[in-house]
């Protein structure tokens, strides 16, 4: 999600979340004896803290390893998204957002160990990940990959200048981007995005102004530059057409 590099192997990786998903994942908890903070029973399901799913369970396990803690939960599903177990992480956020629906318990206070606990703030990471977004202000550069919904994506940014809407839209001629600020401004000057295919032509305009850029075709994505750097506003969205 950061572009870090990986401290551990990437196969390791990848094999080891989607193993904790198949151990971990309970669809419905009826048969989970509980006796420590209880965050979702009966046909609620969720991601326990530890599972022994070849035998072995001590007589005293782990502290708090038969609940559903949704900070870790929604952690893992974030996890899961960067290596591509789209539907696993799906599955997850689903369980919560049940649990959490208004009736039984309240969407707007995922506690755990107190209300409104931070730890649940972790459900960012799904709006980065699926939408493939990034912003770097030192190279005044966007990136959209979406990896659900490509063909018609409305995606949520915020940065320190400001918040608004990246829409991204495909049909079999053109690709369509928007970046439409609510609230502030977004410097920018490098976009990069997946087009259907190969562009041959890329247009931008702010506002009603026509702005000349330069693209890129590289290993799948379009890299766009403008001539030079833009502010952004909402008087003055930029729109980006590849052909």
């Amino acid at each position: 999600m950061l572009d870090l590099r990986d401290v551990y192997d990437r196969q390791h990786i990848h094999t080891d979340l989607g193993s904790l998903f198949k151990y971990n994942y309970i669809p419905k908890l009826w048969k989970i004896a509980n006796v420590n903070q209880v965050f979702a029973l009966n046909n609620e399901g969720g991601i326990l803290i530890c599972t022994w799913p070849k035998g072995g369970r001590p007589s005293q396990p782990l502290l708090y390893s038969d609940e559903t803690q949704i900070g870790y939960e929604l952690q893992v599903a974030g996890n899961l998204f960067c290596e591509r177990y789209i539907l696993e992480g799906l599955t997850i956020f689903k369980s919560t957002r049940d649990r959490f629906n208004g009736k039984k318990r309240n969407p707007y206070n995922e506690f755990e160990c107190g209300n409104h606990y931070i730890r649940s703030l972790a459900n960012y990471s799904a709006i980065l990940v699926l939408s493939g977004y990034g912003y770097s202000g030192i190279d005044k550069s966007i990136i959209l990959d979406p990896k659900i919904n490509s063909h018609d994506s409305c995606v949520f940014f915020s940065m320190d200048s400001g918040w608004g809407i990246l829409h991204q839209r495909k049909t079999s001629r053109e690709m369509t981007l928007s970046l439409k600020p609510s609230f502030g401004h977004v410097e920018v000057q490098k976009l990069t995005f997946s087009p259907h295919k190969r562009a041959e032509d890329v247009t931008a305009y702010s506002g009603s102004e026509s702005i000349s850029v330069e693209f890129l075709n590289k290993n799948g994505h379009v890299e766009i530059t403008l001539e030079k750097p833009i502010e952004v506003k909402a008087s003055s969205p930029l729109i980006v057409k590849i052909y």
